[in-house]
């Protein structure tokens, strides 16, 4: 069937993206010898076929741009470490959406008589990693706030590309114009971070024109300076899911938000953030840049980078039946 390794890589990376649109897990076989893997992705595609029905959604094509980024290869064995670039249209109540992700995947391959199979798929899933883990409880954050201006803290070519300081309104239109400005890249304005969720969503917030409460501990405030001196000059909450959550709600003045029940009561720049297991220990956070057709949320992240993506996740190798979420409204004024 396939003469060679490269033959049978491109045919897996076709029947994937067919697989993932038709609901079908037996497209694999042919290329494909690890039966717990095709029953795991007969259950995983059989729930994301009810998922998309649920949603009032079916997916119309899926578009995969591959980038091979590594490849080992031994005697009768090659591993290859991919990243992939997935374009996926669906209609929504007779309405077409797209979103996009960024995916990356460990594929190993071994040569059995005359044919390469694929015997083993690892799916990387970065959002469950967190940033840093720290023992910080609502008591770490202070009511009483320090507004910074920018301009000893942040340089002003940042400040003049993310938005108006000072107490005023939250500018909404320009966290999404930010966030979907740099969905898929790093500002190079800002550090990033191999876990870079919550780094991006700060900057999307202060983009909205949030003035950071610049307080010199990392275990205190909202704020971002930098590298200065080989030191990281940022505070945990601009930069960790669970104390930006932390953050959010304790915070009376400044940056603040009420925590609320449904995604449905959440508006463009609003924030929601994951504890994928149920354990208390939130490691993702994204930020709402648009609706879909039902009025759900849609939204942006980096790690894994996405567009746009459906606000629950459901189609992430992180989401388990425990996964728990935190909305959070941000006012309307600072």
């Amino acid at each position: 069937m396939n003469s060679d390794w490269k033959s049978a890589f491109y045919t897996y990376m076709e029947q994937t993206n067919k697989m993932e649109i038709r609901f079908d897990a037996a497209l694999l076989m042919p290329v494909m010898q690890n039966e717990a893997y095709a029953e795991a992705q007969h259950h995983r595609l059989n729930r994301l076929k009810l998922w998309y029905s649920n949603r009032q959604s079916r997916p119309l094509k899926q578009e995969t741009r591959v980038k091979i980024n590594h490849v080992t290869q031994r005697d009768q064995q090659v591993t290859i470490y991919i990243s992939q670039h997935k374009i996926i249209h669906y209609d929504c109540c007779s309405l077409e959406h797209k979103e996009e992700r960024i995916e990356t995947q460990r594929i190993l391959l071994k040569h059995f008589g005359d044919q390469w199979y694929v015997t083993r798929i690892e799916h990387e899933v970065p959002e469950k990693q967190g940033m840093l883990r720290q023992p910080l409880t609502p008591q770490d954050f202070p009511q009483t706030e320090k507004f910074a201006s920018p301009n000893p803290y942040l340089n002003q070519e940042v400040f003049a590309r993310t938005g108006n300081w000072g107490r005023g309104a939250y500018n909404r239109a320009a966290v999404q114009q930010y966030a979907d400005k740099w969905w898929n890249s790093a500002n190079p304005q800002y550090f990033q971070f191999e876990v870079d969720c919550t780094n991006f969503i700060s900057q999307c917030i202060f983009a909205g024109g949030a003035p950071m409460n610049y307080t010199g501990r990392r275990d205190k405030g909202w704020w971002y300076k930098g590298f200065i001196q080989h030191k990281e000059m940022w505070s945990y909450s601009w930069s960790v899911a669970n104390s930006l959550r932390l953050y959010l709600g304790s915070s009376t003045s400044g940056l603040r938000a009420k925590q609320v029940s449904s995604p449905l009561q959440l508006a463009l720049g609003d924030v929601i953030i994951y504890d994928w297991d149920g354990d208390g220990n939130f490691t993702h956070s994204t930020v709402v840049t648009a609706f879909d057709a039902m009025g759900m949320p849609l939204v942006n992240a980096h790690t894994n980078n996405s567009i746009h993506r459906y606000w629950d996740y459901q189609d992430s190798y992180a989401w388990s039946p425990r996964t728990q979420y935190r909305f959070f409204h941000i006012a309307d004024y600072f």
